[in-house]
């Protein structure tokens, strides 16, 4: 009784699409020098098919029907052996000529399965403005901003620039808000000098003044609605100016 014949099972892809395509292209240029360089050799021709073919299997695998499309546009019709070499040689010359345009397609569908470059997503401009915001105020404000807390984030940031009056000075826990910026700033001499030019000095004073009455003090007792996120960040700009004026006032009568 004959054996049963066993089906081959098929060959899956065995390169890199890129290096399905540095093949394939490869190929593509061999039978374009032999276009160029006619006429074509019945062996030179069979040998790019071979190759061709096995570089198709290695980039598809064995089942694709590419191997088949490309393969059977080189395939040569059965006619009588008494055809001129001549007319033969145009045949592989027409065929190799197909083939060479199908290979673009394969390139092509090898081109598609290559991940693009993992591209970058630009960060977003609050990102941006908050990553250059004084430290202090990017520790203990970002994170609240991010997830839409605006209003934590506001009184947070106001929270740090009289956290770091109080610290300058050495006052105690319950000197806060004006009283606390009038004992730092408002009683002669200063105890924090941004300028020896007493209107620059008062008026300096009047920048956390305002910061504490208008920004933290209310924050402190009620619930705002504070939604904007443009003016979020321009509060969040000015706290970390009043932070970095703090950075670079001189500490006096200590």
């Amino acid at each position: 009784m004959p054996k049963k014949q066993q089906l081959s099972r098929p060959q899956p892809p065995s390169v890199t699409p890129e290096r399905g395509i540095e093949l394939l292209r490869r190929q593509q240029q061999r039978a374009r020098q032999l276009l160029t360089n006619r006429p074509i050799d019945k062996g030179d021709y069979r040998g790019w098919q071979l190759t061709t073919r096995a570089h198709l299997v290695d980039s598809f695998g064995s089942d694709s029907p590419n191997v088949a499309s490309v393969m059977n546009a080189g395939r040569l019709p059965d006619l009588l052996a008494e055809m001129p070499e001549e007319w033969w040689e145009e045949e592989r010359a027409s065929h190799l000529a197909t083939q060479v345009k199908l290979l673009d397609s394969c390139i092509q569908q090898l081109e598609a399965k290559i991940e693009p470059e993992a591209v970058l997503e630009p960060i977003p401009a609050s990102e941006l403005d908050l990553a250059s915001r004084h430290p202090k105020v990017a520790a203990n404000c970002t994170m609240l901003f991010m997830t839409g807390e605006y209003e934590s984030a506001v009184f947070n940031a106001m929270k740090c620039v009289e956290d770091e009056i109080r610290t300058r000075i050495r006052g105690d826990p319950t000197d806060i808000g004006i009283k606390l910026v009038s004992k730092a700033m408002g009683s002669q001499p200063p105890r924090l000098v941004f300028s020896k030019v007493d209107a620059e000095q008062d008026g300096a004073a009047s920048l956390y003044r305002g910061a504490i009455a208008y920004l933290k003090n209310p924050r402190s007792h009620r619930f705002l609605d504070t939604s904007d996120t443009e003016k979020t960040l321009e509060i969040l700009a000015f706290a970390s100016l009043l932070m970095r004026m703090l950075d670079e006032a001189t500490l006096e009568g200590a």
